[in-house]
């Protein structure tokens, strides 16, 4: 690293950002804390290791004001309440045996609880052998007895010949909607039980995300193995954006595009406005931002319906259900 090296010219790249942030993430699950990096300092550059120290210190900081846990805090904690209860299983667990998946990292944070979790009985589940190929020390692995077809996934051409090996057949598709669109279609055409499949992808929260978009659209149930974002359901996304409202000083925005998504509807708005229609009539109080001025802006429309007036054009039909409507439309907002 440069002895000139200034991170205020670097702090708003996205390049940057993500390598100081994957620095950090790798630093705390292998359990290293600021402290950890001074007392090493001698062993690192002066530079790398203030830099290193002085984000760490900060990041650590941050948790501790604001009282919240990263994952690396989750597993230690953890590990605190498996040392307290001594040999035997958390009653809070609430499990007499502990599965552990083969394929695990063993190091930092994460072998440490796996080890932790093995003194107490954690059993590790089997899983296909590799043929002629060692397992990584740091992978949590349990080969079964008997080789499977997948076991001979380097060396293909010893495979027995008696043995049933389903067929691979390669395809390109634009996006990943349409890979996923082309993999369903597929599964229908081979008329394939949908709790037969599984879908391996390369990143799961985007294929998940996806997925999850077409098969609600489809009614096909599906399971996810690493769950989905929260914003992907109707109260996750009230959820994130209530938090995102109050955090901006109850700015309207986040509350228009609620109501626009049709994710926040008024109860006396029920079947009888379109989304789009309470969402124009709420911009059009300009609130801006404050929490006071919800009640107030609308206070003073609802008082405002009564003094419109009938367009030249308009007749008095037409008038009177254009000032019902923008009444019954404030109320609901209102509601």
């Amino acid at each position: 690293m440069s002895a000139h090296f200034d991170s205020r010219r670097l702090r708003d790249g996205v390049g940057f950002r993500e390598r100081v942030y994957w620095a950090v993430r790798t630093l705390r699950m292998a359990d290293v804390s600021s402290g950890d990096i001074d007392r090493r300092r001698s062993a690192l550059s002066s530079l790398t290791g203030g830099f290193l120290s002085k984000v760490l210190q900060d990041y650590e900081r941050l948790l501790s004001e604001r009282r919240k846990l990263d994952t690396a805090g989750i597993l230690s904690l953890a590990l605190q309440v498996l040392e307290a209860e001594g040999s035997a299983l958390p009653q809070s667990l609430d499990a007499d045996l502990i599965f552990l998946l083969p394929g695990l990292s063993t190091r930092g944070l994460t072998g440490q609880l796996i080890k932790s979790l093995e003194a107490r009985g954690g059993k590790v589940l089997e899983t296909d052998p590799v043929l002629e190929t060692k397992i990584p020390r740091d992978i949590l692995w349990r080969s079964a007895k008997e080789p499977s077809p997948r076991s001979h996934l380097n060396f293909a051409e010893k495979l027995p010949d008696s043995t049933e090996v389903g067929e691979t057949d390669f395809f390109r598709a634009a996006s990943i909607y349409d890979e996923l669109r082309e993999v369903l279609r597929r599964i229908v055409w081979e008329e394939v039980p949908w709790d037969m499949v599984e879908i391996v992808t390369p990143n799961p929260a985007e294929y998940g995300s996806v997925l999850h978009e077409l098969s609600t659209r489809l009614g096909i149930p599906v399971t996810y193995a690493v769950g989905l974002p929260i914003e992907r359901t109707r109260t996750g996304r009230v959820l994130r954006t209530y938090l995102d409202w109050v955090e901006q000083g109850f700015h309207a925005d986040p509350i228009r595009r609620l109501l626009e998504a049709g994710d926040l509807i008024p109860p006396r708005s029920r079947g009888r406005h379109a989304a789009a229609a309470l969402a124009r009539r709420f911009r059009s109080l300009r609130i801006g931002w404050g929490r006071k001025r919800y009640r107030t802006q609308i206070r003073e429309a609802l008082e405002g319906v009564e003094h419109l007036t009938r367009r030249t054009t308009e007749s008095e039909r037409d008038f009177s259900k254009r000032r019902d409507l923008r009444r019954t439309e404030l109320r609901a907002l209102k509601s």
